[in-house]
């Protein structure tokens, strides 16, 4: 206690308290973001030739690059937005309008759809995060690659079951999306001397999808497309 007088003569008490109880504020978390708004982009489409129209009928100049890893990563849970935000160019204009995805690797890196339960079931969302970013990416989906060296991949069979999975996929994402096209197989008659041919499937063992353009994929470096 402590004892103190003003200049009126008159004395007053000061009591010490040594803490003092109070209610700490209420921190309020901000808010979600809202979710991303769905974005359905024209078809594309050809007509007997290598040129490239869309769905209303606008002529389609592909500017793809390779971005192999990318659904993988997308299962892995990463943000691709941010592998998407680094193809935009400096001043702030979208750069390339298609990227070429694997749908399985062993080479370059590992993504084998038989380890992912939702491998089939999510791409629609990979999809959709492509179509819904600000530069609207298209993709060129691969769904064979490095096959030969990934156990039962290398056999018809279980290709053809996979390629019969992926169609209820590839028609959800051009029903919601429509920025697909679809290659079967990456460099066909490709190998190394360690492995032979590590790419080579029966291309024409398989159904032409019915609800997007497809090509039977690529071949070795310096050949034509794979008829």
């Amino acid at each position: 206690m402590h004892v103190w007088r003003n200049l009126l003569g008159t004395v007053g008490l000061v009591l010490g308290l040594s803490a003092c109880s109070h209610t700490p504020p209420v921190v309020v978390p901000p808010p979600p973001p809202p979710p991303p708004v769905a974005v359905k982009l024209p078809l594309l489409e050809t007509h007997g030739d290598a040129q490239f129209t869309t769905s209303d009928g606008a002529r389609f100049t592909i500017k793809g690059i390779t971005h192999f890893q990318l659904y993988q990563r997308f299962l892995a849970g990463e943000d691709i937005n941010v592998y998407l935000d680094d193809l935009v160019r400096p001043d702030g204009r979208c750069g390339p309008n298609l990227l070429r995805v694997f749908g399985m690797a062993v080479n370059l890196f590992h993504l084998d759809p038989r380890e992912h339960s939702d491998y089939y079931s999510r791409l629609p969302a990979f999809a959709q995060t492509l179509a819904s970013h600000r530069c609207h990416y298209y993709f060129e989906f691969v769904a064979f690659a490095d096959s030969v060296l990934m156990g039962e991949w290398a056999q018809t069979g279980p290709q053809l079951g996979h390629w019969a999975a992926l169609q209820p996929a590839f028609a959800q994402i051009q029903a919601e999306s429509g920025n697909l096209i679809v290659e079967l197989v990456n460099e066909l008659t490709a190998g190394n001397p360690a492995h032979g041919l590590v790419n080579l499937i029966d291309v024409n063992a398989f159904p032409q999808p019915i609800v997007v353009c497809a090509s039977h994929g690529s071949d070795a470096g310096g050949l034509g497309p794979v008829r």
